[in-house]
């Protein structure tokens, strides 16, 4: 699943950052309940603010996502994805595994 997160993305969606949650939260438990390993992919991630990019990561993986993808656009500076990275890394504690980021 693709989930837009940053409030750019969101305003194009017609959607706000408590929906995106519910639906990162609904849509993954549900599959998660049915035995079907999750992906989520978290659409221009270096562009959230972080809290709210934190906030969507946990809520995947406490919903049973197998894997988060943070997706940054082609133009993000390799510093501000590393610093994402980082960020999350550090903030779930090194219980989820980073292995890249995949540009939009």
């Amino acid at each position: 699943m693709v989930i837009p997160v940053s409030d750019d993305r969101l305003g194009r969606n017609r959607t706000t950052r408590a929906a995106a949650i519910q639906q990162i939260e609904d849509a993954v438990s549900r599959a998660f309940r049915r035995g079907r390993a999750v992906y989520v992919t978290l659409e221009d991630a270096a562009a959230a603010e972080r809290i709210f990019l934190r906030q969507c990561v946990q809520s995947a993986v406490l919903a049973g996502a197998a894997r988060v993808h943070l997706a940054a656009a082609p133009a993000t500076p390799a510093a501000a994805i590393a610093e994402m990275m980082q960020d999350i890394v550090y903030f779930t504690e090194g219980t989820v595994k980073v292995a890249s980021v995949k540009a939009n």
